[in-house]
């Protein structure tokens, strides 16, 4: 993603703080972490005591305009079910130029053979899938439409002015950075 130590960087959905600890221990001087869940957000405050942590949605973040180089995204948009309002918050809170870096789930014809062993009833009693399965079963419609609608959300973002900085798929996930105009 090509983060700078002197980038503002906002981590989307930090959930417990995985990925601010990551920021930190590579020197960005302030990350800001941000989720829906006020439970993942102590977690993630107790693993980072020096972070700033706020409470806030894809759609309706606490932030003023032009706020951050980064808005850093890690398997978070496939619990959206729509993406416009979401796409509109990211350029808003974004600075000029700013970029959008996200990981999430890729459609492929692999992925979907190891999703469709992960829905069989026998994949609790193969402790190799038996944790992705139950993880998979609880979040089994939003991976779903996710996955159909992939191409909608990068669609939604080129319309709203980003461009593609690169895009990488394989046959589990895409990473990609866009940047705002």
């Amino acid at each position: 993603m090509k983060i700078k130590k002197t980038d503002s960087v906002l981590d989307l959905g930090c959930g417990d703080g995985l990925n601010i600890m990551l920021l930190n221990q590579m020197g960005v001087k302030k990350p800001v972490g941000m989720d829906i869940s006020k439970k993942l957000l102590k977690m993630a405050q107790e693993r980072n005591p020096k972070t700033k942590f706020f409470v806030g949605s894809a759609q309706k973040t606490p932030f003023k305009p032009n706020s951050f180089d980064i808005v850093l995204i890690d398997s978070v948009l496939h619990h959206l079910m729509e993406y416009k309002d979401a796409v509109k918050e990211f350029k808003r809170i974004l600075k000029p130029g700013g970029r959008l870096c996200f990981m999430e789930p890729h459609q492929s014809l692999i992925r979907r053979a190891i999703d469709f062993i992960c829905i069989l009833p026998l994949s609790n009693y193969y402790p190799i899938i038996g944790k992705r399965a139950k993880a998979y079963k609880e979040e089994y419609d939003l991976m779903i439409h996710w996955l159909a609608t992939e191409g909608e959300f990068l669609n939604t973002l080129e319309k709203h002015g980003f461009k593609k900085v690169f895009l990488v798929e394989d046959f589990l996930s895409i990473v990609a950075s866009y940047r705002k105009p």
